[in-house]
Order: C-alpha cells, then structure tokens, then sequence
C-alpha cells in the first residue's frame, strides 16, 4: 500500500521536550548554583579581606596604646607615615582610627607625665625643704657670706637652685643699697660735722692772724710764719689758714700805712732775693750730685762701711772665685803646699796677718782690730790682682809671695781711696748743710726787707 503523507502522523516531541525542559531546569539550576558559589566565595574573600583589615588595624594600636613615654610616642609616629604603612599593610588597615588613636594617645600620655611629674616636684620639694630653710635663713642673714657655689653645693636639686640664685641676687642688692644708703646717711653727717668744724677753723683762723698783727712791730714774713705754726698746734688745717693768709698781706699793708705801690716795691725786692737763693739752691744741689757720683766712681772694696769677713768668708771667697781643686798647688817662701781647703786656712791665716802688719806700720791701721777690719777686702783685692797679672807666669796657681807683694800698692792705694771716700763724704753732709741754711737766711733777707720799709715809713711820718 502505498504510503501517503495522510498515512503518516505527526512525530511525538513530548518525551524530547521533557528531557530538553528538564537538561534545561538542571542546567539553569547549575549555573544558579555557580553563581550562588561565586558570590559566596566573593564574600568570603570580602570578610577575610576586612577581617584581616581590622587585624591590622588592631596590631598597630596596640602598638600605639603601648606607647608610654612622649619619646616612645614621638618615635611611633614618625614611623607611622602614610608610606609606612601602605609598604607595611597595604590598604588592608584603617588609617583614620590610628590617626584617632595617635591624637588620644599624645594627651593621655601627656596627663600621665603632669600627674607623675607633679608628684615626683612634691616629693623633690619635700626633699630640697630643708637645703632651702638653711640656705634662706643664711641670705637673709649675711648674702655676702653666701656664693652661688654655696647653693649649688647644698644637696638642693637643680630644679631649686635659680629661685635661691634670685634670693641671692636680690639679697645682695639689697644689701648694696641698704649699705650705699648708710653711707649717704654718715657722709651727710660727716659733711655736716665738717661743716660745722670748718666754721670753727675758720673763726679761729680769723682770731689767729687778728692776734698775731695786733703786734704792731711784727713784719709780714713773720706774720705768716707765726700764723702757720700756731695753726699747726692748734690743729687748723693750712688750707683753713691760708684763706686769711690770702688777704693777710692787705691787711698788714693797712696797719703799717703801705700803700699799694709801696707794697709792689717791697714785693719786687723780696721776689730779687727769692730767686736769687733759688739759684744758689740749683747750683747747690747740682754740686751734691757731682759729688755723690764721685762717691760712686770709688772703688768698693775702700768705702767706709765695707762689710766684715771673717777669715772663713774669705777662704770661701778665694776658693769660690778661683776654682781651687784638690791638686792644685801654691808657692809660699819657694815651697809648693796643697791648696785644698785644709791647708788654704794655715796660708791665708799668713796673708792676713802679714796685711795687718802692713795697715799698722803705715800707720793706717791704729789697732790691730782695725786693721783686721781694713785687713780683709785689702787681701782679696791682692789676691785678685795676682790672679789678673801673674796668670800667664804660674799657670793660674794661686802664689801668696806674689800677693804679699801686692799689699803695699793696695794699701796705698785704699788708704788714697778711703780719705777720698770720707772727704767726698764730709762735702756732701756740709753742701746739704748750707742747702738747709738757705731757707732761715732767705726769711732772715725777707724779714730784713720788711724792717728797711717799716722803718722809712716810721722816718717818713715823724717829718711829716
């Protein structure tokens, strides 16, 4: 039978749909599954991610909280910098909150330290009392026996020492004025007691040269004289005297009728005579210098007044200067000695008595303790001198003939030297002498001149 198309029935899709619709729902329900998955695992990480944020976050402010000094603090936050801890956390921390952190941390750290340093001053204060109770009462009883020293040295802490250091600066300034101000006080009162004693000076200045011109023979130069000395026994100082002794000069012109060219002429004639001893005073004291460098040109050893040396000081003498050593010999009467220092005594012992010998026969010598006084720079001169000319002849030793030979031109000499030295000696005592004559003979002169013109006044008013 053939087959048409009216025989043939349509195909049954039902089974397939059902199998499609429900791949489909299995399908959907799968990727629904993933999807749910996906985003769970995306919040996960999403917690992790802002768990191990606050980690983070409370780490570092731990870290802060811990601080407990503003230098742990102040080294934090230096290190807490924005690169810091993004190199350190990345952006896994809250920043905000550890700036927060940081703020709260700086005050509590800061009232912590006040509340500690407040107590440990108390208690400083408490130790410091009482250094400061004794060192106060020692400023205000004497500051100037207090030094800053003293203050630092008292066991008194640091924190304690400027307020005593004031004290003590103001202690002594204190003092200084009160100190100044007693001395303004007592020279007030010394001022005013000089006043009062300078008017009585004064007053008894006065009476002084009334006193002394009611005499009416006495001339001016003895006024002033006479005026002088009895101030000076009674304790008038000159420079109370000399005010009335300014207008003593009118004062005497008007007693003895000068007028004032008759005193000019007195004047010019005493002023002459002044000058005239004030030459002689020059050329005086001129001559002294002369004569006390002439002095000092004679030779040392024969000054009057030459130190005395024992026997000993002469031994020690030669053999400082000469240098005797142990093996060194000298030639007495031809014979060698040892010249160390036990046989110098024996050969100097000889010299001296032979220079002895010698002042006395001269006849300058009049007592053997004279001469033994002339004896000894005579001898070491002598012996110096043999030294000087005979080192060439002997090798430098040390030859008492040849010294003895030297005595009698030395003596000569010192005694030439020694009459020289008192003679120089005696025109010095009498040219000071007459120096000291010039001021009696200048008044005497003055006086003189006075007299001369008190006198041809009187003539001139009896042939009147």
């Amino acid at each position: 039978m053939a087959i048409t198309w009216k025989n043939l029935t349509a195909p049954d899709f039902s089974d397939a749909n059902i199998l499609m619709r429900s791949g489909g729902e299995t399908l959907v329900g799968g990727l629904d599954r993933l999807t749910k998955l996906a985003q769970q695992n995306q919040q996960n990480q999403v917690a992790n991610w802002d768990n191990q944020k606050d980690l983070n976050t409370q780490e570092a402010l731990a870290r802060i909280r811990a601080a407990g000094t503003m230098d742990e603090y102040n080294a934090l936050q230096q290190e807490m910098t924005p690169d810091y801890l993004k190199q350190r956390f990345g952006a896994q921390v809250d920043t905000s909150k550890l700036y927060e952190a940081l703020g709260q941390q700086d005050d509590t750290i800061r009232r912590d330290e006040t509340e500690i340093n407040q107590y440990n001053a108390m208690k400083q204060r408490e130790a410091d009392k009482p250094f400061i109770d004794a060192l106060t009462a020692r400023i205000m009883q004497d500051p100037s026996a207090v030094s800053a020293e003293d203050i630092s040295q008292s066991g008194v802490s640091i924190a304690a020492q400027p307020d005593l250091q004031k004290l003590l600066k103001d202690s002594l300034y204190q003092q200084t004025q009160r100190g100044r101000e007693a001395q303004k006080w007592n020279d007030y009162q010394s001022d005013r007691a000089l006043d009062l004693k300078t008017q009585q000076w004064s007053a008894q200045a006065d009476q002084l040269v009334g006193a002394v011109l009611s005499n009416p023979d006495i001339g001016l130069t003895e006024a002033r004289e006479t005026i002088r000395a009895r101030a000076e026994e009674a304790g008038i100082p000159y420079s109370q005297v000399d005010k009335h002794l300014a207008g003593l000069e009118d004062r005497w012109a008007y007693t003895n009728g000068f007028t004032s060219e008759q005193m000019r002429t007195i004047k010019d004639a005493q002023q002459l005579r002044s000058d005239e001893y004030a030459r002689k005073r020059t050329e005086t004291e001129g001559a002294i210098q002369q004569l006390e460098a002439e002095l000092g040109r004679i030779p040392e050893f024969a000054k009057q007044g030459q130190q005395i040396m024992s026997l000993g000081d002469v031994n020690n003498e030669v053999l400082k200067r000469y240098n005797i050593a142990d093996d060194t010999f000298t030639v007495i009467n031809g014979e060698e000695f040892d010249a160390d220092k036990n046989n110098l005594t024996g050969q100097m012992d000889t010299a001296v008595k032979a220079t002895i010998d010698k002042l006395i026969e001269s006849g300058i010598g009049k007592s053997k303790d004279e001469a033994r006084e002339m004896a000894m720079p005579i001898l070491l001169e002598a012996i110096a001198r043999e030294q000087t000319h005979d080192n060439s002849e002997d090798g430098g030793e040390l030859n008492f003939n040849a010294v003895k030979n030297n005595l009698d031109a030395v003596i000569s000499e010192y005694e030439n030297y020694r009459r020289k030295h008192e003679d120089t000696t005696n025109a010095i005592k009498q040219t000071r002498g007459s120096l000291a004559e010039f001021d009696s003979l200048e008044r005497r002169d003055l006086r003189a001149i006075e007299e001369a013109a008190r006198s041809r006044r009187k003539l001139y008013d009896s042939l009147r």
